[in-house]
């Protein structure tokens, strides 16, 4: 009987081979902390083979140019037009931007800037994660006053219906943000012994 991890629906060790009770990886890959809540820190032979560093760095290449791409174009939106409504409607996904931007560059400057091992990666990811969704939320909160400003005349039967997608609405915000506090706690408690 082997003692190597298994999740499925991967393979045992990932990408890599048990042998004798402990994880072989294959050529470009290594066992790593990161996302590895589910061993023992005393045996870490038994850590599945999940890190790449060169497909790392791709992937971290990408994220980085997309958020300076998109920073770029929010700030060229609100210079160009010249309204502070663009500037204040966006300075969520600006920050998120420049989250995305920070976590990039500690990634690909620093290999040991682990999810759930670097107290600064993890915190710019949750709290990126959290600016993302919020702009989601606002997105469909304007799409919704838009809806309703467009259509003032409308049957009963539809306000009735925009009303349920409003409380839904509310409802979702709501446990987003419980989620998020819920999240950060659990951060908090990752770090705290």
């Amino acid at each position: 009987m082997t003692n190597c991890e298994t999740l499925f629906p991967a393979s045992t060790c990932g990408m890599g081979r048990c042998i004798n009770s402990s994880c072989i990886c294959f050529e470009g890959w290594k066992q790593t902390e990161e996302l590895s809540y589910f061993v023992d820190e005393e045996t870490p032979e038994l850590r599945m083979c999940n890190f790449n560093r060169p497909l790392t760095i791709v992937v971290y290449m990408l994220v980085f140019f997309s958020a300076v791409t998109l920073l770029v174009a929010r700030v060229l939106l609100c210079w160009i037009t010249k309204n502070s409504k663009h500037a204040r409607r966006g300075y969520v996904t600006m920050t998120g931007c420049m989250l995305l931007i920070i976590m990039a560059v500690m990634r690909l400057t620093d290999p040991d800037a682990l999810f759930g091992v670097s107290f600064p990666f993890t915190f710019c990811f949750a709290m990126n994660t959290f600016c993302f969704s919020y702009v989601s939320v606002q997105s469909q909160n304007a799409y919704l006053r838009y809806l309703t400003k467009s259509f003032p005349s409308v049957e009963e039967e539809l306000s009735r219906k925009l009303a349920s997608t409003i409380l839904e609405y509310r409802i979702t915000k709501a446990v987003q943000l419980l989620g998020f506090i819920v999240l950060q706690f659990f951060w908090i408690s990752i770090y705290v012994e």
